[in-house]
Formats: structure tokens, sequence, C-alpha cells
């Protein structure tokens, strides 16, 4: 269905464009029930020691998986129901490698990148490409630096233990928000096309963005 949008003119490709552009609408707004789903769960594992344990990762972890006041004699008594509790919030089995947070960045990585690369079809299919459309995409290229950058300090700089650890069920949660978080900054509003930033504006955004990337790289450095 792309190779028709290399042709600049075409109704075969403006429709083709269109139906793109009409499915990548769709995701967009299928993205919002997701997040609004997950941000309950995040509140909600505040007062929850069943969802706090299942979101703890690393050191936490460990913290959550000791017996409150209980020795490993004390333990053999535990009903059923508590058995089967502390194996699905505590069993190794049902956990991952902490060092496995590079999937998010990866995943993030490559459906940032696809998005861009559908806004460059898109606009150079129907050659009305202007400064306009790439200033409403800064965000997503400024995403995708961030993306590209942690996936870097997971590879290279920050070192996971075979012991650090995290429940499957915030593993899959956060392929689940870095899957989802490109969509958020795809501009879809159509009224956003008539509005631009200045230049100035969008340099102090972008240098400001960069600089606390600078920040946090810097202390992901010194704790790795």
């Amino acid at each position: 269905m792309l190779a028709g949008c290399w042709l600049p003119e075409g109704p075969t490709c403006y429709y083709e464009l269109i139906i793109m552009n009409n499915h990548m609408i769709l995701l967009c707004h299928a993205v919002g029930p997701i997040y609004i789903t997950l941000t309950a769960a995040a509140l909600l594992s505040i007062v929850s020691p069943a969802l706090n344990s299942l979101s703890s990762h690393g050191k936490t972890r460990l913290l959550s998986n000791k017996c409150h006041g209980n020795n490993n004699h004390e333990s053999v008594s535990c009903s059923l129901y508590q058995r089967i509790r502390n194996f699905v919030l505590h069993s190794n089995y049902l956990s991952v490698n902490k060092g496995r947070f590079i999937d998010f960045y990866a995943v993030g990585s490559i459906i940032t990148t696809i998005t861009i690369i559908f806004n460059y079809l898109k606009w150079s299919g129907i050659n009305t490409t202007t400064i306009t459309e790439h200033e409403h995409w800064l965000p997503a290229y400024l995403l995708l630096i961030h993306l590209v950058r942690r996936f870097c300090e997971c590879m290279w700089v920050q070192k996971s233990v075979s012991t650090s650890r995290m429940h499957v069920a915030g593993y899959l949660l956060g392929v689940i928000h870095y899957l989802c978080l490109p969509f958020v900054f795809i501009p879809i509003n159509q009224e956003l096309e008539q509005k631009s930033s200045s230049i100035v504006e969008s340099f102090i955004v972008s240098m400001g963005c960069l600089y606390f990337q600078y920040q946090q790289h810097r202390h992901h450095v010194i704790l790795g």
C-alpha cells in the first residue's frame, strides 16, 4: 500500500493516505481508555499491597518479598489462599530480570520511528510538507531521542544483577505503556495545523528538553 505513496500526486496515493490517516486516528483515540486504566491501576497500587507488589522491582521487590513478622517455620502453616497469593506475587517463576527494562525502550523506539516515517510518507505523498507540520511533530522527535538514549543506557550504562527482578505483570504493563506512548504525541487535531509556534519557542522547548535529558543521563551514569 505504501508503494503508491512514493508518487507525489495521484488519486490512488491520496486515497491510500486517507485510509492510513484514519487508522492512525483510531489508534490515537484507543490510547485514551488504555491510559485511564493504567492510571487507575497506578493509583490503586498506593493503597493495595497486592498491586504494589506487582509493580515493585529491584530492591523494592526484595523488600516486599519478605514475610511480615513470620519466620520460615511459621510460613509453613500458611493457608492455601496465602500460599497461592505468595506464589503469584513473589515467585521467581512469575518474574523477569530487571534488565528487561530495555524492552520498554526498544518497543517505544520502534513504534515512534514507525509513526514518524508514517508522517513523512503522509505529507511527502501529497507534497504539502511545511515547517508547521514538522513543528507539531517536534514532541515525537524529542520522545524518540529520549527512548533511544534510555535504550543505550540500559545496554551499556546500567547493570542489573540476577537477583534484581520485576513481576511479569509489571513488565507487561510497561510494554503496553511504551507501546501506546508514541500515539500520545501524534498531532491528529486538524485545527492545530492552523496554529504554529515561533522558531524561538520551539528552540527553547527543545533545548530545555535536551538539557533535562542530559541531566537524567548524568545521574544514570553515576548510579550505574
